[in-house]
C-alpha cells in the first residue's frame, strides 16, 4: 500500500497492507502526538485524508465534529493502512517550540575542556628522533597534556592519513589535559560539538564551537516518540508492555537525522563532529540508553543509576557519532534527571548558601530548593497540560496557538496567537494567561469555578467579556476565545480550568513541602528562578495571581528560558561546570511528594487560585 503525506512533512512509501497508520506516518518522519498513548480518548491525533477517507469510528464521532468528518478528518491512531492513500497533516501537530540554549556568543570558561596545539611533522620523520610519531607528539607537547593521556583510535586514523600527504602543519585537540581526540589541518574552522536536550515533547540540538562555547547553530524537533504518549507515565507503561526497544530505536532515528540536519544547516559534516553532551529528565535517559525504567514507575521509584555515563556514539548506536564521546551529567533522582542537574549548573544553584528556589515548567516539573550548601529536590506531576494536552482546544506552543491575551481599552479581549496565525487551539501560557486575566474580571473564582452569566457580579455582567460566556458540547460552561479559520470556537472549558488548577496545585504543594523541609518560609527566598520553554513565556504576575508561587516579591523572579540546554552546553566545554554537575548528587536530598504526610493536604489547598 501507499502512503502519501502532503504537506510540510511530504513524504511517499509503501507499506504491507494492515500497517497502523500512526506506524506508517511515523516512518515518513510525519509523526503525530498521541496525548493519550493512542486510546482514542484525547482527539489530538487528527489527520485529513484527501481522498476516500475511512469510515468514522465511534470515537471519532465522538470526538470531531461532523464537519470536520465530512472533510475527510480521521484520528491517526483508530485506523489501518488498507489502500493507497494520500494525507495531510495539521501544520500544528508536527511543528515544535525552538528551545534556546542561552545566549549565542562566546562563554567565559573558567577552566576550558578543549584546546588546541599546533604542530608541524614530516612523514619522513628520523627514526632516531623517536621510536613513533606519537612519541615525537608527546615529547614536543609535554606541556600540553599529561604523560599519561590517551591518543583515541580516531586521532591515530587521522595523523596516519595526514602524515600520508607528507609533511603537514597539522593541529591537535585536547580534551581536559588527558586525551587526544583528533588531528586535523590546522585552519580557521571551529572544532565542533554538539549539545543536545531530550525533552519528552522537543528534542533540541545546538552545534557548539568547542574552543569558546558560542552556539553555531541550533534546531528543534518535536520527539516522535510522543506517538506513544505525551507525558513519562504513560510511555512507561507502553514499555512495561512492548519493551523498551520500539520507544529506543524511534529516538536513536530521530537524533541521527536531527544531529545530520543541523551540521548541514551550518555547513558542516558529522564528521567534523569532535564530542557531544546529551541532557534529559529520567526517562528519556533511560529510554536514550535502552534501559528498562520499570523501576521508574512503581514504589520505591528510583533510577537504574544515577552517576555520570561516558560513552561513544557507537555505544549508543548514534551513527554521525560512531567515534565521539558523549558525556551525559548525572541523574539526581526518580524524575529528576539530568536536566535538572544541568540547569541547576546553568544557574549557580549548587553555589553559595542563600534560599534560592528553581521551578522548571515542562511535562515533567522539578522543583529545586537550594540552601545552605543542600539541594531539596522534587517532581510535579504537570502532565502535558503546560503542552496543551487534556485541554478541550489545546495544542503545544505551535503556529496558530493562542499565547497571550489582554483587555483592550473598551475592555474587548485581544488575543495573540504564536505566528500570528488564524487561531487554532491553545496552548500552555496562552492557558496561564486566560486563567489569569478571566480570575482578575471576576468570571472564574477563587475556587476555579467559571461562572455562568447569571452567576456574575452585577458589575462584571456588563462587561463586554461576559457576552463571550457559553456552553460547550455536553452543556459544560464554556469561555469563547477566539473563532478559527473555519468557523470553530476556540474555547476554554469548566473542566480545562481544573487541568491547571490540578497543575499548579502540585506544583505549589511540592513548593511548599520543600519549604518545610528546609525549615523557611517563602519569605527568605532571595531569588526564583523559572525555567523551561514554557517558564520564559509567562508574566511573573500570572504566576503570582493564579497562586503556582507564594506571596513574594515579584523583583524575586527571574524568568529564564531552557536553562537545562544553557547548562549541557556549559558542561561540554569548561571543566569546572562538568566537575560541578558530576559533583551534584551526594549533596541532594530528595522528596518523594508522594510518600509525603502533608502533600495531600497542601495540594488541596493549593488547588484554590488563592494565597496561603
Amino acid at each position: 500500500m501507499k502512503l502519501i503525506v502532503s504537506g510540510s512533512r511530504s513524504a511517499r512509501k509503501s507499506f504491507p497492507s494492515g500497517i497502523p497508520l500512526a506506524e506508517a506516518l511515523a516512518a515518513c518522519g510525519a509523526s503525530v502526538e498521541q496525548p493519550c498513548g493512542g486510546r482514542g480518548t484525547c482527539g489530538k491525533c487528527r489527520v485529513r485524508f484527501v481522498a476516500e477517507a475511512p469510515t468514522p469510528t465511534p470515537e471519532e464521532k465522538t470526538l470531531l465534529s461532523s464537519d470536520a468528518l465530512a472533510e475527510g478528518w480521521r484520528l491517526s491512531c483508530r485506523h489501518s493502512l488498507v489502500h493507497n492513500a494520500t494525507v495531510e497533516l495539521p501544520e500544528e501537530s508536527c511543528a515544535a517550540a525552538w528551545k534556546d540554549f542561552g545566549v549565542a556568543g562566546p562563554l567565559s570558561i573558567d577552566c576550558p575542556r578543549w584546546k588546541t596545539v599546533e604542530l608541524s611533522l614530516s612523514a619522513n620523520t628520523s627514526q632516531a628522533v623517536a621510536p613513533s610519531v606519537e612519541e615525537e607528539i608527546r615529547a614536543r607537547c609535554s606541556a600540553d597534556f599529561s604523560p599519561q593521556a590517551v591518543f583515541s583510535l580516531r586521532a591515530y586514523e587521522q595523523l596516519a592519513h595526514l602524515l600520508g600527504s607528507g609533511e603537514v602543519e597539522i593541529e591537535a585537540l585536547i580534551r581536559d589535559s588527558c586525551e587526544v581526540v583528533s588531528f586535523l589541518r590546522s585552519s580557521s574552522l571551529p572544532r565542533l560539538g554538539v549539545a543536545v536536550d531530550l525533552g519528552t515533547t522537543t528534542l533540541a540540538a545546538a552545534l557548539i564551537n568547542l574552543l569558546d562555547g558560542s552556539v553555531i547553530g541550533s534546531l528543534s524537533d518535536l520527539n516522535q516518540q510522543v506517538r506513544f504518549g505525551a507525558d513519562v507515565i504513560t510511555r512507561i507503561a507502553h514499555s512495561n508492555r512492548q519493551g523498551i526497544g520500539r520507544l529506543r530505536e524511534v529516538l536513536i532515528r530521530q537524533l541521527n537525522i536531527l544531529i545530520t540536519r543541523l551540521c548541514r544547516a551550518n555547513g558542516f559534516t558529522t564528521d567534523q563532529l569532535c564530542a557531544g553532551a546529551f541532557v534529559g529528565n529520567s526517562f528519556m535517559l533511560h529510554s536514550f540508553f535502552g534501559i528498562a525504567p520499570q523501576s521508574l514507575g512503581q514504589a520505591p521509584y528510583r533510577p537504574v543509576w544515577r552517576g555520570p555515563v561516558v560513552a561513544d556514539g557507537a555505544q549508543l548506536g548514534l551513527s554521525v557519532l560512531e567515534r565521539v564521546l558523549i558525556f551525559v551529567p548525572p541523574i539526581l533522582a526518580s524524575h529528576v534527571g539530568a536536566d535538572a542537574a544541568a540547569a541547576i549548573v546553568a544557574t549557580d544553584l549548587d553555589q553559595g548558601d542563600i534560599p534560592r528556589l528553581l521551578i522548571d515548567l515542562g511535562t515533567n516539573c522539578e522543583v529545586i530548593l537550594s540552601f545552605n550548601g543542600r539541594l531539596f529536590v522534587t517532581s510535579a506531576a504537570a502532565g502535558p497540560a503546560f503542552e496543551g494536552g487534556n485541554l478541550s482546544c489545546g495544542m503545544r506552543a505551535a503556529r496558530g496557538a493562542v499565547d497571550r491575551v489582554a483587555l483592550t481599552a473598551d475592555q474587548e479581549l485581544w488575543v495573540h496567537t504564536i505566528g500570528d496565525a488564524s487561531p487554532q487551539g491553545i496552548c500552555g501560557a496562552g492557558l496561564v494567561h486566560l486563567v489569569d486575566l478571566l480570575l482578575s474580571s471576576g468570571i472564574v473564582d477563587e475556587s476555579g469555578r467559571l461562572l455562568r452569566r447569571e452567576g456574575l457580579r452585577p458589575e462584571v455582567a456588563q462587561l463586554p467579556l461576559a457576552q463571550r460566556i457559553g456552553e460547550a458540547e455536553g452543556g459544560e460552561t464554556a469561555f469563547l476565545v477566539a473563532q478559527g479559520p473555519r468557523g470553530e470556537n476556540v474555547v476554554l472549558t469548566a473542566t480545562d480550568v481544573r487541568q491547571l488548577q490540578l497543575v499548579k496545585g502540585s506544583i505549589r504543594a511540592a513548593v511548599e513541602i520543600l519549604l518545610q523541609e528546609a525549615a523557611l518560609t517563602p519569605e527568605r527566598l532571595e531569588k526564583v528562578f523559572i525555567t523551561g520553554l514554557l517558564g520564559s513565556h509567562l508574566k511573573k504576575s500570572s504566576l503570582l495571581r493564579i497562586g503556582l508561587l507564594p506571596a513574594i516579591k515579584p523583583g524575586k523572579i527571574q524568568m529564564l528560558g531552557n536553562a537545562a540546554g544553557f547548562g549541557c552546553r556549559l558542561a561540554l566545554v569548561d571543566r569546572t561546570a562538568w566537575n560541578r554537575v558530576c559533583a551534584l548528587p551526594p549533596r541532594v536530598r530528595h522528596i518523594e511528594l508522594a510518600d509525603h504526610p502533608l502533600y495531600t493536604e497542601l495540594f488541596a489547598r493549593a488547588m484554590m487560585f488563592s494565597q496561603f
